[in-house]
């Protein structure tokens, strides 16, 4: 307890200390919007600050590393030598990143000066330097929406959410190297909005890439790819829409420029939107997921109706409770006949806007054997750990018994391991080694076939159960793979390689909330998808053609896998997988991809139409009762939600497949 007040006696000084630097967010110009301010979230100032400047830090690195050069040089010329060709092929890509940069800034500056430079920074607070700079710019033009793709219970006090708040600020301020947390404002599940990153007015986040100085970035707490945002959280999104649109004068029925990297000069691409837009929208991001996404066209509506003087409405968060989805339902029940004539000019309405395809491919090609299909499902699969990849950079490992690792071809038996990866390389330190030292290839797997944990990874199911453990090895080794801007790169990947028995218990389509014949429907799509790719026959989009892994587990690039923590929290998900363990689908003869997505509009697409598979006449265009205001998703194959309405209403897995994808079987092998 004494040393608990010491460090809240710490912290609160500190605190006072940087108050009258920062703006109050109560002295921001948000009539009637109540702020948790930064000191009231229990924001731990200190994470934020060093006691030495960025140069000086660089300045000792840079004699460290001269130091471990020179020991190199005196200890393994060849290595030294191998270190000189990596060094000199980094200075190469630095400075050909360079004058990219530099050609970004000058047609930024030439052509969107207010998008490209600040009215004020600051390195230094007091007798502190900042891990990042604090930025300034008054004027903003667009609003941003997010979600913080953590893993989210709604069942917590203020006091908890709070402290789940520290967790994100930490994650963006030390793990991502934000200097800070990267949106400018938070909402809780209550309807709570919390004051994000430092600075008050003008302040400017770290939320998106290219467009962050003119922008204001506010994001919901949760995930929103699983579970709807709560009511509360939807109606303080639109009141502080509303309030900064009427603090900055955007008209939220107008459009503004958006930028992303491209690759060819001047390495920036330009596109139009609305000013209030998704993450998802200006981002390879699905951030904030479709139960956002939905609504937002409705939020825009009336955030401009607001400005006008008119009434405000709330916005009805679930739009499967809409009078329309309603409608529709009773129509089937007592008018069938009518039902399919309203669907169709449902259809008509988007003749012409949806987006039809241009290039047309053969996407089936090859006939199984059962023998065939028996191997596949057998075999071993490797799966890109992408956030672990892209956004982390160091690995703390732990193996239930201790870790068995290879390194380099050697093999070590110890309790733990550190991995870091910097742009010199990848360094591992494990006991019996002291010093850390490079390596380009670690193989870690439990000693008694059990869990490895990356101790540090800090995701979190919604129970607040870690999802940072996995079955089979993981592996560190250089790789290709795909960054998050769409570029290819060739970098150190973090891969987890099990068996695919192991990798379908750890993949998240469902939860137990939903029907089990649902479950069943959605274990057979993602045993399909993968297989599928897993053949040697068919490459996937997102993975390059020389790379070594077979499955991704990002949902935006791949299918969602959270590996061994999904065992303490799925328990209707492994009932299905069980039931349908010895089940694949397949289409004379074929394997074939099942495509899915959330929710449609009153029917889906087909396959031909928008993505140009001539030999997929399985994927056609059906109607869907459980229908959204628009299409969550891409729209061709199986809507997430009217498998779950058909489910409710008795159909069984295999005739809720048929119903989607007309002609398949569901097949014992």
């Amino acid at each position: 307890m004494q040393m608990q007040k010491k460090i809240w006696w710490g912290i609160l000084a500190l605190s006072l200390a940087i108050i009258p630097y920062f703006a109050s967010a109560t002295e921001r110009n948000l009539p009637n919007i109540r702020i948790i301010t930064r000191a009231e979230r229990w924001a731990d100032e200190s994470i934020r600050l060093l006691t030495k400047s960025k140069a000086e830090l660089a300045a000792e690195n840079a004699e460290k590393d001269k130091a471990r050069l020179l020991n190199l040089k005196t200890t393994n010329p060849t290595a030294y030598q191998a270190e000189l060709k990596k060094r000199e092929a980094a200075q190469a890509t630095a400075a050909q990143n360079a004058k990219i940069s530099a050609e970004r800034s000058a047609f930024m500056k030439k052509n969107y000066l207010n998008d490209w430079t600040y009215d004020s920074t600051r390195d230094k607070q007091g007798n502190y330097y900042l891990v990042y700079p604090d930025q300034l710019k008054h004027t903003k033009t667009k609003l941003v929406v997010h979600h913080t793709a953590m893993e989210y219970d709604t069942q917590r006090t203020p006091e908890e959410i709070k402290q789940h708040l520290q967790r994100i600020y930490r994650y963006h301020t030390i793990d991502r190297d934000f200097g800070d947390i990267g949106y400018n404002f938070l909402i809780d599940h209550l309807g709570n909005i919390y004051e994000g990153r430092a600075g008050g007015e003008g302040a400017v986040g770290m939320h998106v890439a290219y467009n962050n100085i003119a922008s204001v970035g506010i994001s919901l707490m949760g995930n929103f790819e699983e579970t709807e945002p709560s009511q509360a959280q939807i109606d303080a999104l639109t009141d502080l829409l509303t309030a900064l649109a009427k603090q900055y004068h955007i008209d939220p029925t107008a459009q503004e420029q958006y930028f992303q990297p491209s690759s060819s000069a001047p390495y920036m691409s330009v596109k139009t939107l609305s000013t209030i837009v998704g993450h998802g929208d200006i981002a390879p991001t699905a951030c904030p997921w479709v139960y956002i996404n939905t609504l937002l066209p409705f939020i825009r509506t009336e955030v401009a109706k607001r400005l006008k003087g008119e009434h405000p409405n709330q916005i009805a968060v679930s739009p499967t409770s809409s009078p329309f989805s309603s409608r529709l339902k009773k129509l089937q029940e007592t008018q069938p006949e009518l039902l399919k004539t309203v669907l169709q000019l449902i259809r008509e309405r988007y003749k012409g806007i949806l987006p039809q395809a241009t290039n047309f491919i053969n996407k089936l090609a090859f006939h199984y054997t059962e023998n065939e299909i028996k191997n596949l499902i057998t075999q071993q699969i490797s799966v890109l750990l992408y956030e672990l990849t892209t956004n982390y950079k160091t690995f703390e490992i732990g193996c239930e018994g201790g870790c068995s690792l290879t390194i380099n071809g050697t093999a070590y038996q110890q309790p733990q391991a550190t991995i870091t990866r910097t742009t010199e390389g990848m360094f591992i330190q494990i006991p019996a080694l002291g010093n850390a030292f490079p390596t380009e290839n670690i193989v870690i797997s439990s000693l008694n076939q059990g869990l490895v944990s990356i101790t540090n990874y800090s995701r979190k199911s919604y129970a607040n159960i870690p999802r940072n453990t996995f079955r089979g090895t993981l592996i560190f080794q250089k790789d290709r793979y795909q960054a998050p801007d769409g570029t290819l790169k060739n970098g150190f990947v973090v891969i987890n390689q099990l068996p695919f028995s192991e990798y379908l218990k750890g993949i998240v389509e469902t939860n137990d909330q939903e029907h089990l014949e649902k479950n069943k429907v959605m274990a057979l799509i993602a045993k399909n998808y993968a297989l599928f790719y897993l053949n040697n026959h068919n490459l996937h989009p997102n993975i390059p053609a020389e790379a070594s892994y077979d499955a991704i587990d990002s949902p935006e690039m791949f299918q969602k896998y959270v590996g061994a923590g999904a065992e303490k929290t799925l328990t209707k998900r492994y009932e299905a997988l069980e039931a349908t363990k010895h089940q694949v689908v397949l289409y004379s003869g074929m394997l074939p991809i099942l495509p899915y997505f959330s929710c449609s509009a009153g029917f889906t697409l087909s396959a031909l139409e928008k993505r140009g598979w001539k030999d997929t006449p399985y994927l056609q265009s059906v109607f869907d009762f459980a229908v959204c205001p628009d299409f969550e998703g891409h729209g061709v194959g199986l809507a997430g939600k009217g498998a779950e309405y058909f489910a409710q209403k008795g159909m069984k897995a295999d005739e809720i497949l048929q119903r989607y994808y007309p002609s398949v079987a569901v097949v014992d092998v």
